[in-house]
């Protein structure tokens, strides 16, 4: 590198969802820069732990290679003229790991063809991906979608999205840092249905995970030998009003995240079904969680999806999935309402000039049958905090 700084490989996570209306694959990129070895965050590293992920920083090289994840390994011709291209060559492929999660399965709103969880490698330079592992993914269980890795990069989790009525999985794979080799340790039920979330406690000990179908969340202690071990803890999501979304609101809750906020001692939970978020208290040393509060989404019928955090850990931006919209939420320090959100903004993320016919025609959502709109929001990170703007993806 020639500054003297020793770099750890990058990890980059992400999953594939099959194929969309009009055919094309969709796929998810998730980028994880871990630290150099002085502590030093380089590169645009997140400071947060490894489950704090930011797709954007480089989003434009990574939508074609995305796709190219999404489509499998190239064919010989193919791989050795992107070989003549690359300044790389396996040998010398430096870039950060690639894992792309898939729905294995069709289910009631993917048609999932995937194998498992593939690995690649990430040209820094163009975003160009080389398929490892000859190309084949590794199986992990039914529909591994969404994942996390550890600081370290030698474990992945991912959780297994069941909607068959049995419960959800989460299951942990060993990484072979130089080869991108998987190799999957264990797995632990998640007590629920629908498994669509899954993160990592700041001491590692402990995965946590997010039930969309049954609305609840579980911890799962992480094994060194097994990967994982048997849940903790499960917490059921309940309340009224539930939101006024016929098609996806008014049939239960329905967890769809579960995040740490700048307190390691609280998480909180967006629910879609309640149309808030829910927070809770964490004890790292035993893995408990219990409630102590619920924020109600800005409008009803939002849908609460996912949530980021600025770095300065005083505002969380909620991706509202129902409203294609996001809300800024202030963290409360007074006394007494210490961790409690409250909302301060909220922004649509479609163009002023949007017309429900020409979205549809395009093939993209449909909000007045539930089909999703707003699915992911991160912030890039910045020195100066009140210039942290949400990226959201859609």
């Amino acid at each position: 590198m020639g500054s003297g700084v020793s770099l750890t490989t990058p990890l980059l996570l992400g999953c594939e969802h099959g194929a969309g209306r009009r055919g094309a694959p969709r796929v998810s990129v998730l980028l994880l820069w871990e630290r150099s070895q002085t502590g030093k965050r380089v590169l645009g590293t997140p400071r947060a732990p490894a489950h704090a992920v930011s797709p954007h920083t480089m989003r434009a090289q990574l939508r074609g290679a995305a796709r190219r994840a999404a489509l499998g390994p190239p064919s010989r011709g193919a791989a050795a003229g992107a070989a003549q291209r690359s300044v790389f060559t396996a040998a010398q492929f430096t870039g950060p790991l690639v894992f792309v999660g898939a729905y294995t399965r069709m289910e009631g709103h993917v048609d999932g063809k995937g194998e498992g969880i593939k690995s690649y490698r990430m040209s820094p330079v163009d975003g160009s991906l080389l398929p490892l592992c000859g190309g084949l993914a590794t199986p992990a269980g039914p529909n591994p979608t969404f994942l996390v890795a550890n600081r370290a990069g030698t474990r992945l989790y991912a959780v297994n999205e069941c909607y068959d009525g049995t419960d959800s999985t989460v299951t942990a794979l060993s990484i072979d840092r130089a080869s991108g080799r998987l190799e999957v340790l264990g797995s632990a039920g998640t007590g629920g249905v629908a498994g669509c979330f899954v993160t990592l406690d700041a001491s590692e000990q402990y995965v946590l995970a997010a039930n969309y179908g049954s609305g609840s969340v579980a911890v799962i202690p992480t094994d060194e030998v097994t990967g994982v071990g048997p849940g903790v803890e499960h917490k059921q999501h309940a309340g009224e009003p539930l939101g006024p979304n016929e098609a996806r609101q008014t049939d239960g809750p329905h967890a769809h995240a579960i995040v740490f906020g700048a307190d390691a001692t609280v998480a909180y939970s967006p629910d879609l079904g309640l149309d808030s978020v829910i927070r809770y208290s964490f004890d790292a040393k035993t893995g408990a969680l219990e409630q102590v509060g619920a924020t109600n989404a800005s409008l009803p019928g939002a849908g609460p999806r996912h949530m980021a955090w600025s770095p300065c850990g005083k505002h969380a931006y909620v991706s509202n999935e129902l409203s294609a919209s996001v809300t800024t939420f202030a963290l409360q320090e007074e006394s007494g309402k210490e961790g409690e959100l409250k909302s301060v903004h909220h922004d649509s993320t479609l163009p002023s000039d949007w017309e429900m016919g020409d979205w549809l025609s395009a093939g993209g959502p449909d909000p007045e049958n539930g089909i999703s709109q707003c699915a992911h929001v991160e912030v890039p990170l910045s020195p100066a905090c009140c210039f942290c703007l949400p990226f959201v993806l859609c």
